[in-house]
C-alpha cells in the first residue's frame, strides 16, 4: 500500500460513504465494557450511516448500554438493543 493515501476519504460526502452496522455482543459479564463503548463511540464514521445493535444477556450491563447509547441513538441511522437469552435469535436479528 505504498504511497496509497488514505485521507482520501476525507473528501467524501457522509451520504456518499456506504451504510454499516457494528453489532455488539455481551452474552457473559465483560470487564471494560466502558472502554470498549468509548471506542466505539469515537470511531472516525459518520453516525447517520452507521446502525448499531447490541446484544446484552447481562442483566448488570443494562445500565452502562443505556448510559453509553440510550442518550445517543438518535444520532445514529439505526440503534436497536437486543436483551433476550437466545444469541442466536438475536445474531439472526443483527444480520
Amino acid at each position: 500500500m505504498s504511497g496509497t493515501n488514505i485521507n482520501h476519504y476525507a473528501t467524501y460526502r457522509p451520504s456518499d460513504l456506504p451504510l454499516i452496522t457494528v453489532a455488539i455482543f455481551i452474552p457473559r459479564p465483560t470487564p471494560f465494557l466502558e472502554e470498549f463503548f468509548a471506542l466505539i463511540k469515537a470511531l472516525n464514521y459518520d453516525k447517520k450511516r452507521m446502525s448499531l445493535f447490541v446484544f446484552n444477556k447481562i442483566p448488570e450491563h443494562q445500565k452502562v448500554v443505556e448510559e453509553n447509547f440510550g442518550k445517543m441513538k438518535n444520532e445514529y441511522a439505526k440503534y436497536k438493543t437486543y436483551n433476550d437469552d437466545n444469541e442466536r435469535l438475536a445474531r439472526q436479528a443483527a444480520a
